[in-house]
């Protein structure tokens, strides 16, 4: 976890995330905050990147998987460099 300094850090951007408060992280949601951070993902690359990281098949990103997805341990790993790097300046500019 190059970017952050500890759980509690992800904790919060997880939370930022997680715009309906339901404890998971949609593709949809993942989707605004890329679009948040001067970043587009399409649809499907949303998707693509839920579907390597979703350990539980439901879907969505919960905590532990949005861990996973920012340490780098999924299948994806253009579309999730560019991920990471989006989280890195989102957490340095808040």
């Amino acid at each position: 976890m190059d970017y952050y300094s500890s759980i509690a850090d992800l904790r919060r951007i997880f939370v930022r995330f997680d715009s309906n408060g339901d404890g998971k992280v949609s593709s949809t949601e993942l989707r605004l905050f890329m679009w948040s951070v001067g970043e587009e993902l399409i649809p499907e690359d949303a998707a693509s990147v839920i579907q390597s990281i979703d350990l539980n098949g439901d879907g969505l990103l919960d905590f532990d998987e949005f861990v996973r997805l920012i340490s780098g341990k999924g299948d994806k790993e253009e579309e999730e460099r560019e991920l990471r790097e989006a989280f890195g300046m989102y957490l340095m500019e808040d």
